[in-house]
């Protein structure tokens, strides 16, 4: 018996000197590894933030596709509203809207026009770097140009919405033209911290 009771105190002994409690020791132990180890010290700061947001790094030919199909909501919903006028109907149906004279070489000249960014959502994705850039660069200037003669194509000013969605237009135009100037290199992209974060 005696034997015994003095196994049991030989195991007390060390509990007590944790205030008896043996969650204190693993504490103390890992805060002892995290101050002889800045690296477990960082992870455990990332564990502890990994609930806020971050921004995921896209890819510029991603990018510039979806900017390309925003584009073509725009084009076609500015002339749908415009329907909704009651010149320009009478227009359309008297084969000369604004003044212009509907032939068949206008219309296939503007279903050639409006193949261009529907085609530009595609070549944006699957053209290599060298001829993309380029490629989104010019046909950005041009489409530039072009909203600016559309502008000023007419008898009279354009109506509010019109100009809105022109304004609209010109802006995406401008980031297209403008994330393709600045197409990332190769130097650039390595040397951007990684956004990995892995959460226990």
């Amino acid at each position: 018996m005696i034997y015994v009771l003095l196994k049991f105190l030989v195991f007390l002994s060390p509990l007590e000197e944790l205030g008896t409690n043996p969650c204190m020791k693993v504490n103390k132990m890992v805060n002892k590894d995290n101050m002889e180890n800045p690296a477990l010290a960082r992870n455990e700061s990332v564990r502890t933030t990994a609930t806020s947001l971050m921004d995921p790094i896209i890819n510029i030919q991603l990018k510039l596709a979806i900017f390309w199909v925003v584009l073509m909501f725009f084009y076609p919903y500015n002339d749908m509203i415009s329907f909704f006028r009651k010149d320009t109907v009478e227009g359309v149906l008297s084969g000369a809207p604004g003044g212009i004279e509907i032939t068949p070489v206008f219309l296939l000249a503007a279903a050639v026009l409006m193949s261009i960014p529907i085609f530009m959502i595609l070549l944006s994705v699957v053209l290599p770097a060298r001829i993309n850039r380029p490629v989104n660069i010019i046909v950005g200037i041009f489409h530039l140009v072009l909203l600016a003669v559309t502008a000023t194509v007419g008898d009279e000013a354009p109506w509010a919405h019109y100009a809105l969605y022109m304004v609209f237009e010109g802006l995406i135009i401008a980031m297209i033209t403008w994330y393709a100037w600045k197409w990332p290199t190769e130097g650039t992209v390595a040397s951007r911290p990684s956004m990995n974060v892995q959460v226990a």
